[in-house]
């Protein structure tokens, strides 16, 4: 196995051990099926049918389409196969996590509400110019970097990381409730609202368009760091920011 594909493996059994797996043997141990196009032929429908956790890297988006349905898929990586559209035929209401990155998708089905359980859900490195209403999922981690949004996503309170960089967002609302960890850099963003960062531990918003935060920061002492590298802010403004945490908040500029 390749270094790259070692580590989006890795990268997946860490994941997933953190959205609710015992452990990454146990993942490992119910990962019946993990396939790579570059070396693996398309598994069989037999195969398919009893997979609870799969893996398919690599392969066509025609092959994707012959995917069959099936209710027991509770981890589903589709990763690096070309995908224009998702079939809403292989959203089973079992699914916990969801992983589409490294496709071609602009956009997903109305259905995908109908992985009623989905925890995770990662479509970095896609195509997306707007997402369905995202809000009646139980989303806790929602990946959204290097798409082409340039509106804010509709998304449940649940979500505690969200990573929306390397899109066209200009306007952030107020921030859902359970809301941890953000990473918006790479963004036109001018402005924040006075609540993002109430409750927050980590935001990253590098290389954005802000040249203040919020006058009152009383509120977002939460915050162990926040990377505001890039953004065009006056030494005062700067100076502002860093006497308003305390030497616990890691601030780069």
């Amino acid at each position: 196995m390749g270094l790259k594909s070692y580590f989006i493996v890795a990268c997946a059994c860490i994941i997933l051990t953190v959205i609710g797996c015992a452990d990454t043997t146990t993942f490992n141990t119910s990962y019946e099926l993990r396939c790579d196009g570059a070396k693996d032929d398309f598994p069989s429908n037999e195969k398919l049918l009893s997979a609870t956790a799969l893996y398919l890297r690599n392969y066509t988006s025609a092959q994707i389409a012959t995917l069959p349905p099936t209710n027991k898929l509770t981890h589903l990586c589709l990763i690096d196969c070309e995908l224009l559209e998702l079939s809403p035929l292989i959203l089973s209401p079992t699914l916990k996590s969801l992983w589409l990155s490294d496709n071609h998708l602009q956009s997903l089905p109305k259905e995908l509400v109908n992985a009623s359980q989905l925890t995770y859900l990662n479509l970095d490195r896609n195509r997306l110019l707007n997402l369905p209403d995202l809000r009646q999922l139980p989303l806790r981690w929602l990946r959204l970097n290097e798409n082409q949004l340039s509106t804010w996503p509709l998304i449940p309170n649940s979500i505690e990381r969200l990573y929306l960089a390397h899109n066209r967002l200009t306007f952030i609302p107020s921030k859902p409730t359970n809301l941890k960890e953000a990473e918006l850099s790479y963004n036109p963003i001018t402005q924040l609202p006075d609540d993002f960062g109430i409750g927050m531990t980590r935001l990253d918003v590098a290389y954005t368009q802000l040249k203040v935060l919020p006058k009152d920061l009383s509120q977002w002492q939460t915050l162990r760091f926040l990377n505001l590298a890039g953004c065009p802010m006056s030494t005062e403004e700067k100076n502002r920011i860093q006497n308003s945490f305390s030497k616990s908040t890691t601030i780069i500029f």
